[in-house]
C-alpha cells in the first residue's frame, strides 16, 4: 500500500530562502548566506524570521508565544509587532492557521511584550556581569566622553533634563555614525535589578560579545512596540 502523502495544510508554513540579493555571507563556498523566510498568518506576507514571532500549541490547546523559536511541535508565524499580534487574536487567525479550536489569552499582546522585555533584561544582566554596563549619570557621561558607550539607556521614569543632556552629548559624539538611539523602555526598578544596583536612572552599554545578544533582544522589543520605546528600532547588526 502506498503511503498517504501529508497534506500541505498539516505542515508548518513552508520555509523559503532569500537569495543573494538580500544577504551576503563573509565566508563559505558559495559566498551566500541562506536566510529563512516564513509567511505571517495575518498579513500573508513573506518575511525573514527575525521579523516574525512563532506560536505553538500547548497540550491544552493554548496558543503559546515561542520567543526563541525552539519549542517542539508545529508552529505558525506572526509579524513581531504588537498590533499584528492583537489583529491575529481579533481575527481568530490562530484557529484558522492551526485548523482546530485554539485558546488565546485575552492579554496575549501584552504577554508577548513582557516576554520580549524579560529576554532583553536577562541579557542586560549578563552584560553587567561581563563588565559591559556603566551606571550613574556622571559615570555614563565620562564614558561617553571616552567613546566607550554604544547604547544609552534611560529609565522610563527619568527626569527630562538628565535625559536631554546625555542625549545631546551622545548625538554630538555619534553624529553621522552608525549607532543605537537612546532607549527609554525600562523602568528604574527593572534596570536596577538587571544591573545589580539600586535607583539606576541612566546606564550605558559598551560593545562586546555579551552586549550583542542584548542589542538583538532590545531590537526585538523596540520593533514589537516602537511607540512604547519612544525611539526608532536599533540598527540591524553591529560591526
Amino acid at each position: 500500500m502506498r503511503n498517504r502523502k501529508k497534506k500541505r495544510s498539516e505542515e508548518e508554513p513552508v520555509l523559503e530562502i532569500v537569495g543573494e540579493e538580500s544577504h551576503l555571507a563573509e565566508g563559505g563556498p558559495s559566498g551566500i548566506e541562506s536566510v529563512p523566510v516564513r509567511t505571517c498568518i495575518v498579513e500573508r506576507a513573506r518575511k525573514e524570521r527575525p521579523f516574525l514571532l512563532r506560536f505553538v500549541l500547548s497540550p491544552e490547546g493554548l496558543a503559546v508565544p515561542d520567543i526563541k523559536a525552539n519549542l517542539p511541535g508545529r508552529g505558525v508565524w506572526v509579524t513581531a509587532r504588537k498590533e499584528i499580534v492583537a489583529e491575529a487574536q481579533k481575527r481568530r487567525a490562530f484557529q484558522r492557521a492551526f485548523r482546530k479550536p485554539v485558546q488565546v489569552a485575552e492579554d496575549l499582546p501584552s504577554q508577548v511584550e513582557r516576554l520580549f522585555k524579560r529576554s532583553a533584561l536577562e541579557r542586560l544582566s549578563i552584560c553587567n556581569k561581563a563588565g559591559l554596563v556603566i551606571i550613574g549619570f556622571t559615570k555614563v557621561e565620562e564614558a561617553l566622553n571616552r567613546g566607550e558607550i554604544v547604547c544609552l539607556l534611560h529609565a522610563s521614569d527619568a527626569a527630562a533634563g538628565g535625559k536631554a543632556k546625555l542625549d545631546r552629548k551622545f548625538a554630538a559624539l555619534y553624529s553621522g555614525k552608525d549607532h543605537i538611539a537612546p532607549k527609554n523602555c525600562f523602568t528604574s526598578a527593572e534596570i536596577s535589578l538587571a544591573a545589580g544596583s539600586s535607583n539606576v536612572i541612566h546606564a550605558g552599554v559598551k560593545d562586546g560579545g555579551a552586549s550583542r545578544a542584548f542589542f538583538e533582544a532590545l531590537d526585538r522589543l523596540s520593533c514589537y512596540c516602537p511607540g512604547d520605546t519612544d525611539q526608532n528600532p536599533l540598527r540591524q547588526g553591529i560591526e
